[in-house]
């Protein structure tokens, strides 16, 4: 009778959990939207107002009910598959680029970075294609538009100046790893996956991207 949402960024979560859990109860996948920078243990930064889609499912109603009522926007996904793509081309894009940055997502917007952004876009949408989910490969005007006011920093970005681990794998890394598999190439993916897995190196990272250490 348990319920596991995986609400994680990228490819796969959901059948990485399904594939522990087994039989022993139902996992459904989800995305959400919300803002917030990591400050210190049990201190969070609120950045912006999001929503969360949860996967269309006989139990997701109560799920989003619940979720709701904790004045959390929840809505039911019709198609999580696109939904999970379309995320994850933002994440491709907004993540790891602005992580070697070193800046905040309102930066993304920059219009020197458009050839890069189209590039990754391209990529991931002609591997989501392969998937059978079809996507606007115009998305730059989109993630623009929505970053530029932003002053929230990159989960990516936050990872690296603590020294984590990030989710690079599973968002170019996994688009890369895809394309691979169908004959597609995404050189500029697999290009920001090692950029970002080299600066998961404690000596390769620059000293201004490190978080202050405490007194």
């Amino acid at each position: 009778d348990t319920t596991i949402v995986s609400l994680q960024n990228g490819l796969d979560s959901e059948t990485i959990a399904r594939r522990v859990v087994g039989p022993r109860g139902v996992v459904l996948r989800a995305i959400t939207q919300f803002g917030a920078i990591f400050k210190a243990p049990g201190v969070i930064q609120f950045m912006a107002r999001g929503y969360t889609l949860l996967e269309k499912h006989e139990r997701s109603e109560q799920i989003a009910a619940v979720i709701d009522a904790a004045g959390l926007d929840c809505r039911i996904s019709p198609d999580i598959s696109r939904d999970i793509w379309h995320k994850l081309v933002i994440n491709c894009v907004v993540n790891p680029i602005t992580a070697i940055l070193g800046c905040e997502v309102g930066a993304i917007a920059n219009p020197e970075l458009d050839p890069l952004k189209q590039l990754v876009i391209a990529e991931c949408v002609a591997v989501a294609k392969s998937q059978a989910v079809a996507l606007d490969a115009n998305l730059k005007e989109e993630i623009d538009n929505f970053f530029r006011p932003s002053h929230n920093i990159a989960s990516m970005l936050q990872d690296l100046r603590r020294h984590r681990t990030t989710e690079i794998d599973y968002l170019n890394g996994a688009v890369a790893a895809l394309g691979a598999r169908h004959n597609i190439a995404c050189p500029v993916n697999a290009a920001l996956t090692a950029i970002v897995k080299a600066m998961e190196a404690a000596s390769l990272f620059p000293e201004k991207m490190l978080e202050p250490k405490p007194a």
